[in-house]
């Protein structure tokens, strides 16, 4: 498979993920409905295109290569290997433990009533299931961008004849 090939899925499966987030970020600006500034549109917007081509180039890319090596060329194999590589980044920053030095009575509201996060020294299945749920939302993002390459792969594949 070609450099130009493996490129190419790369851009789309950092393209996709950002064009989603882009329109759904539009949407609520376009119909009045926004909660933020015009600055903190393109704040957002930029910061999303930074982690979708990021994490496509610097994770997606290596992992991509390393399962073309492999001949591991199955859709299901790219998703779960998209799904990985995106929720590498956002679990390590959003990781519940780095901000344990906040306070030990932080709390956070779920349906408008507060939820302790820290239970006996430790954090609360609430504050674990917020940091489940943000890395998996985010997770679904990659898994959209490695069908997406693995899509591209796909149409770009050299068909030889007899095959």
């Amino acid at each position: 498979m070609s450099k130009l090939k493996i490129l190419c899925a790369a851009f789309v499966a950092g393209a996709v993920p950002w064009g989603i987030v882009f329109l759904w970020v539009l949407g609520p600006g376009l119909s009045g409905n926004n909660s933020l500034t015009d600055e903190n549109y393109l704040k957002f917007l930029w910061g999303a295109f930074v982690g979708s081509f990021g994490n496509a180039l610097i994770l997606g890319m290596p992992i991509g290569i390393f399962l073309i090596r492999k001949k591991w060329l199955r859709w299901w194999i790219f998703a779960i290997a998209g799904y990985v590589a995106a929720i590498i980044p956002i679990g390590i920053y959003t990781w519940p433990y780095w901000y344990t030095y906040i306070s030990t009575h932080s709390s956070q509201s779920i349906n408008g009533m507060a939820v302790e996060t820290f239970a006996d020294s430790g954090l609360s299945a609430s504050e674990w299931w917020s940091w489940l749920s943000t890395t998996s939302f985010v997770g679904v993002f990659g898994v959209v961008g490695a069908l997406s390459g693995y899509a591209i792969l796909w149409i770009l594949e050299d068909k030889k004849e007899g095959e």
